[in-house]
């Protein structure tokens, strides 16, 4: 019982730290396929892009749409030219398209890459997405007691990193989601506390 605790607690620890943010933007922006917690993440998925403010509101649900369908809106249509990008204030050298360009609000259109604005509330609505399967692993097992986990990096927020190591109980989701302002998206975990049930 207890080596197969001190394995369950190595594997909960391990998967919240898999960093979607370093996946491949292709990976990022595509659902994953077969995954019995796709409505939970198409949910999510809703309101990052929703939150973000980074596309029109007349076209939010074509790209949420896309997204799910596994489509790739930043390499459709024709791509800008030099004068084209200068015009709307962009980095010339970036390869950006038209209908790219037709679907950002004036939010997206500031972004240093506007083609995250297609990756960014993807990552978050996985990381999210994580951690409350992290959580409910954890309680399933016993664990009643979570840790907040930052990533101690200039990204993080000033509520991340004032909370880095605190305790907090099953409600520790609602908690971060409803007081973390990292941008564009919170790269920290939740770490189980199972010390007493290695006893």
């Amino acid at each position: 019982m207890r080596a197969m605790l001190q394995t369950l607690l190595r594997l909960l620890r391990l998967a919240p730290g898999a960093r979607a943010d370093a996946m491949p933007a292709s990976a990022a922006d595509r659902p994953a396929s077969g995954s019995t917690q796709q409505p939970v993440l198409e949910a999510l998925l809703r309101e990052e892009f929703e939150r973000c403010g980074y596309f029109k509101p007349e076209v939010r649900e074509r790209v949420i749409r896309a997204w799910l369908d596994g489509q790739s809106l930043a390499k459709v249509g024709r791509k800008l030219s030099v004068e084209e990008k200068k015009a709307l204030g962009l980095n010339p050298r970036m390869l950006i398209t038209q209908e790219l360009v037709d679907l950002l609000s004036s939010d997206g259109l500031t972004l240093r890459d506007p083609k995250t604005a297609l990756s960014d509330p993807a990552i978050c609505a996985r990381h999210r997405l994580s951690r409350r399967e992290s959580l409910q692993r954890s309680l399933k097992i016993g664990a009643r007691q979570f840790k907040w986990r930052s990533t101690q990096t200039p990204d993080d927020c000033a509520w991340c990193l004032q909370n880095e190591g605190r305790t907090f109980g099953p409600d520790i989701i609602e908690q971060v989601e409803r007081q973390c302002t990292c941008a564009p998206y919170c790269r920290g975990y939740i770490e189980p506390q199972l010390d007493d049930l290695l006893r």
